[in-house]
């Protein structure tokens, strides 16, 4: 699979709090209502471990664990950054890869 990153944008709107996401505890988190958590981690990034959680209600078309993805800011449209699904919490609580129980960055999907 070639990656290229301008393919397509995903927005996503940083929230200014914190997710942890094997426990689903934090600020606009609803697990309990079909909530999908993706665990990331940014490209060229120095830091060994996942950066950020992206949440939406629902799956996402296209992201799956180890596919990776160009974000800009939803409202901005600056560029955040090329981030790869390391992770997934599913709708019905199931884990599939990397989900760490720390609190990391969280954002939601736009």
């Amino acid at each position: 699979m070639t990656y290229d990153r301008y393919e397509t944008a995903n927005y996503i709107l940083p929230t200014g709090t914190s997710i942890n996401p094997a426990t689903g505890e934090g600020e606009y988190s609803d697990p309990s209502h079909g909530q999908v958590l993706f665990v990331m981690f940014k490209l060229n990034d120095k830091r060994t471990r996942p950066t950020r959680v992206f949440s939406s209600y629902g799956s996402v078309r296209g992201w799956e664990l180890g596919t990776k993805h160009s974000c800009r800011h939803d409202q901005t449209n600056a560029f955040l950054g090329d981030y790869e699904v390391v992770g997934i919490v599913h709708e019905d609580g199931t884990k599939e890869g990397n989900v760490p129980s720390i609190k990391i960055k969280h954002s939601v999907f736009k």
